[in-house]
């Protein structure tokens, strides 16, 4: 149950790369192209040299002269897309474009050939950044008829977000097979999202025998170690992709979510920072695919150091203003969540912070904070609620075999996952834990088998506490933190506090003493946001 699985789909180069080189068009076009008029060759300068404010500028000036121009839509398209990120716009603009490029038999009319490929090439674009699989499927098919007979590569993503698993590993061999580089690494990218790390490093091994730029892959790579438990390996090939940026790849923000896991606060601040500064200088189009998960990243920064009326600001922006999720292997519901059970701890530590100060305060200026208490409490328990559908479709369930990239998962830092036990039921939960280690995953698991246990212990651990099963919480508990990767600090952190609760209940002071002594040394934060009261005498001293 490791947070969440994200990789992207590279397409790139999508814009200009494709503005300016069609081989395919060119190979099947033996006629002269149509001559562009001084505005049309201007708003293709500009496209080509990136200035896309200017190339919008210009193609609705000659729109305006002419709306029959295929170039001034294609221009206008292209602006849209990378240069405002409006790509449902983007996407009009294209079929226009293609519409007037195209005879009534769908291929290209005399001299528009070249032009007719740029336009189906960037409808592939348009139709992957907004998810519509099935056209994009059908339009790959129209380009292999067209222009090129190996042209598979773009069939593998919607395929896997299809849930066609077993075709997309289809379409993946018959890119390989075309001996073409680009092909074979988009290919074992789609692949990497369905069978996990060793496609992953296969990924980039291929990315660095091709000399292609291999930030997107480092950074897939380094998920995909961490979710197996290899957090050494994850750090070091997250750090490295620092090295090699790419406008749909924001490494930082995933090493400030590995630290935080880790409890290194200090570092997690630092790339959060530096997560901010990257984000500022991608382009509009990638940034929808980013910014949520930024807000939420930086909220649990802020959480974590002690700012959770800041944090409240960023759950609450990222859950109006949600992140397109066509290029993340998991669905924008999963990635919501994660927000959603975050947005509800923030509430509840605010809410103790109005608790606190109601005991501190006048008793005619404590009213006022205990109202404003329980309005947090019901904004947070709202919240949190938002997650039980994804849990009852099987959220709690770890994604063992590529197969269950079909359902969803219950995303999130490690920390914050035993939040929703509250909100599914301990009942079922336990009743889940038992039935999942009844059956262990087949040999074929992307999850090692140790991994897998942990976080099911972990999970099994909050459900026996909130039972108030203590003999249980304590024994799960123990083998939760005996078996968990050594990287998962704020988790073990967890563990202890409900071990040392569930230990004061049973009496047994000698043991809750040091589990709550390493929750403040670790996490002190925590007690708070779990609304737990730490105790400051050992029973049966007054």
């Amino acid at each position: 149950m490791r947070a969440r699985l994200a990789f992207l789909l590279s397409l790139a180069p999508i814009f200009v790369g494709l503005w300016l080189a069609c081989p395919a068009a060119a190979a099947v076009a033996q006629e002269v192209e149509v001559q562009l008029t001084v505005e049309e060759q201007a708003a293709t300068d500009a496209v080509t040299e990136g200035k896309f404010v200017r190339a919008r500028e210009i193609a609705g000036k000659i729109l305006l002269q002419n709306p029959q121009s295929v170039v001034g839509h294609l221009a206008m398209a292209v602006a849209l897309h990378e240069g405002e990120g409006n790509i449902a716009a983007a996407l009009r603009e294209l079929r226009i474009a293609r519409d007037l490029a195209e005879s009534s038999d769908g291929f290209a009319r005399p001299g528009y050939a070249e032009w007719h490929y740029r336009i189906l090439m960037l409808e592939i674009a348009a139709l992957s950044d907004l998810g519509e699989y099935d056209q994009l499927l059908a339009l790959t098919r129209t380009i292999r008829r067209l222009y090129d007979k190996s042209f598979f590569r773009s069939e593998v993503w919607p395929l896997m977000k299809l849930g066609r698993l077993d075709d997309a590993r289809s379409a993946a061999q018959l890119a390989i097979a075309t001996g073409d580089h680009f092909e074979e690494v988009i290919a074992l990218n789609g692949l990497c999202a369905i069978d996990g790390y060793p496609l992953c490093k296969a990924t980039l091994e291929a990315i660095r025998q091709y000399e292609l730029p291999p930030g997107l892959s480092l950074r897939n790579l380094g998920v995909s170690a961490i979710e197996i438990g290899r957090f050494d390996e994850g750090e070091e090939r997250l750090v490295e992709s620092t090295l090699y940026p790419e406008p749909d790849s924001n490494p930082w923000r995933d090493l400030a979510d590995f630290y935080l896991d880790e409890g290194r606060l200090a570092e997690a601040s630092a790339a959060a920072a530096k997560m901010i500064v990257f984000s500022r200088h991608v382009p509009p189009r990638a940034r929808q695919y980013a910014r949520a998960e930024e807000l939420t990243t930086s909220a649990k920064v802020l959480h974590l150091a002690g700012y959770p009326e800041r944090a409240l600001i960023a759950t609450t922006r990222a859950l109006a203003e949600p992140d397109r999720a066509a290029h993340w292997s998991g669905s924008s519901e999963e990635i919501r969540a994660e927000t959603e059970l975050l947005h509800r701890s923030v509430h509840r530590t605010l809410a103790e912070l109005d608790d606190e100060a109601a005991h501190l305060l006048p008793f005619y200026q404590a009213p006022f904070y205990r109202l404003r208490a329980l309005r947090h409490r019901i904004a947070g328990w709202l919240s949190g609620r938002q997650a039980l559908p994804l849990m009852i479709r099987g959220g709690f369930r770890p994604r063992d075999l590529p197969e269950d990239l079909n359902r969803p998962e219950l995303a999130g830092s490690s920390y914050l996952v035993p939040d929703a036990v509250a909100y599914f039921g301990a009942g079922p939960t336990l009743a889940l834990v038992r039935e999942l280690t009844q059956n262990p995953p087949e040999e074929t698991s992307r999850i090692p088998a140790l991994v897998r246990e942990s976080y099911l212990r972990a999970t099994e651990c909050e459900a026996r506490f909130l039972r108030g099963e203590d003999e249980a919480c304590l024994r799960t508990g123990a083998r939760a933190r005996e078996i968990l990767p050594a990287g998962e600090i704020l988790l073990r952190a967890r563990l202890a506090l409900r071990m040392a609760q569930a230990a004061r209940r049973l009496g047994r002071w000698e043991t809750a003493a040091p589990l709550y002594a390493e929750t403040l040394r670790t996490d002190p934060g925590l007690l708070r946001r779990l609304g737990v009261r730490l105790p400051v005498n050992s029973p049966g001293h007054a």
